[in-house]
């Protein structure tokens, strides 16, 4: 038998036929890896900040809760202004099959206009308010329903157990508890506090697993020299006057029996005092210069 050995030359064309196939595939491998490193890179650095605000507002809620506003008190501590706890109904449309429905059992208890209701339902799906600082009747008639999707939370409701005793001093705050006149509004960032937060974290089937708080701050306190007793001396023949039909003056406000010229007494809403030039304003006097005359106890 004849063995005959494989010529030289085609030995070399299939070295080199391999050779090159393995070039080719490692260069195909090159770009891939080239490619997959680039997109971690656009993944991990270009994209970074977008993504993981996505991935937060997927994964996390953060739930505001509101400080404490400050009390505010005459000269004998007693309060002219005060915050209580009271509840906030609000809803995850995510979690309502049948806004339409839900709507119609709502809105009857709640005081509100059905198709207002059902269209905040359908526009929002993580969360709308439902009604804010509601009554404490109100409160044990949503709980008595006991609806899918409606949760309640604690918000802080300003009070005057004075009624408008020396109103336009105190003024008044709006439904964020921001101040909106007289020492509301000017000792705002003092009175108002600061508020706490409640990052909870859900997983894909929207169930909370983890929660963090981060503390607030409560506002502070603040104390006047205004005696409740002598401003409603002081107010009584105004309320009087007003009671009997008479003229409309302006309402005093005194830190003694001296009364003050003052802004004119709201009817329906408090308001903030109109400034009066100091060589005019009654000596012991604190309706234009409630500001001055009040400390913050820290």
């Amino acid at each position: 038998m004849t063995f005959f050995k494989p010529h030289s030359g085609a030995r070399k064309t299939g070295e080199s036929q391999k050779l090159r196939r393995n070039l080719l595939l490692g260069g195909v491998l090159a770009l891939w890896m080239a490619g997959l490193l680039a997109r971690l890179y656009c993944l991990q650095v270009v994209e970074y900040t977008d993504s993981l605000a996505r991935a937060q507002r997927q994964q996390q809620r953060t739930v505001e809760i509101a400080p404490k506003r400050g009390t505010i008190f005459d000269r004998e501590m007693q309060p002219l202004a005060m915050s209580l706890a009271v509840d906030s109904v609000f809803a995850v449309p995510a979690e309502i099959s049948n806004p339409e429905m839900l709507a119609g059992l709502l809105a009857p208890v709640m005081g509100l206009s059905r198709s207002d209701l059902a269209g905040r339902f359908k526009a929002f799906r993580s969360f709308c308010w439902v009604k804010r600082k509601v009554s404490s009747q109100e409160t044990a008639r949503v709980r008595d329903l006991n609806l899918k999707g409606i949760y309640f939370q604690k918000e802080m409701k300003r009070f005057y157990p004075k009624g408008k005793l020396a109103a336009h001093v105190l003024g008044a705050v709006g439904l964020d508890d921001n101040g909106l006149a007289g020492l509301e509004y000017s000792m705002n960032d003092a009175i108002k506090g600061h508020a706490a937060r409640v990052v909870v974290a859900y997983d894909a089937r929207g169930q909370s697993f983890r929660s963090t708080e981060l503390d607030g701050e409560p506002g502070k306190n603040v104390v006047l020299t205004l005696d409740e007793n002598i401003q409603y001396i002081a107010e009584k023949p105004w309320r009087a006057q007003s009671a009997n039909g008479g003229p409309r003056g302006a309402r005093p406000s005194c830190r003694t029996r001296a009364p003050a010229r003052s802004s004119p007494w709201p009817a329906s809403r408090r308001s903030t005092p109109t400034s009066t030039p100091a060589a005019t304003r009654t000596p012991g006097s604190t309706g234009p210069r409630a500001e001055c005359s009040s400390r913050v106890r820290l």
